[in-house]
């Protein structure tokens, strides 16, 4: 995957410089993270202004619109595999366990918090389990925590399955809706990246982003 990830190209994904491998080892050079990931930040991050929060969600989703038109998947979206730039912008990271389109197979791959229930109920998946978990990101993003922090997975699956998901009363109605749209338990309901990149609540940095 390293050598597809050279390809890319998005201000918004992590450049890869240089990498190769030996007997016991995988050297790998990426451009520098000013910040480091978006894990080491989060409590920080949950206490600035929605605006700002959404500002950086909405960058992020640009990069994962990016990697889904290139026909592949990322399938680990987490917080440690989203780096920050200088200019406290993202850049998504770590395609290990990313492929493409017509090669996903229906394994048991990515962090438990993060995991979509077709992952772990052995259900065909897609590119709709990247739309999953960046539902996830965006709750912790607002909270400081996931809406799953300190389950084990047959407490995720009940959670999920009687859609007791709790959001602070600082989220609004809007913010509420739109990640519920991509903790739909199908995922043929969930949106593209396309469509979320277009919901209202973008819609102060459309324009700003293609200026930037």
């Amino acid at each position: 995957m390293n050598t597809y990830h050279k390809k890319l190209n998005s201000k918004y994904v992590v450049r890869l410089i240089y990498f190769t491998t030996t007997k016991k080892e995988i050297l790998v050079l990426i451009e520098h993270a000013y910040y480091g990931d978006l894990y080491k930040n989060i409590q920080a991050i949950c206490k600035i202004n929605i605006e700002d929060i959404l500002k950086f969600y909405f960058q992020y989703l640009k990069a994962l619109e990016y990697i889904h038109s290139q026909g592949f998947v990322h399938r680990d979206i987490k917080p440690e595999n989203i780096l920050i730039n200088k200019k406290f912008k993202p850049l998504l990271a770590d395609f290990g366990t990313s492929n493409s389109f017509n090669l996903i197979r229906n394994t048991f791959c990515g962090t438990y918090e993060y995991m979509a229930p077709e992952v772990y109920l052995g259900l065909p998946q897609n590119y709709k389990l990247d739309i999953w978990s960046s539902g996830i990101l965006l709750f912790e993003m607002l909270h400081g925590y996931t809406p799953f922090k300190n389950m084990q997975l047959n407490q995720i699956k009940i959670q999920i399955t009687e859609k007791k998901i709790k959001f602070a009363a600082h989220v609004n109605e809007s913010i509420k809706n739109f990640i519920l749209s991509m903790l739909l338990f199908d995922a043929e309901q969930r949106p593209s990246c396309k469509e979320l990149i277009s919901n209202n609540i973008f819609s102060k940095f459309n324009n700003q982003d293609l200026q930037e």
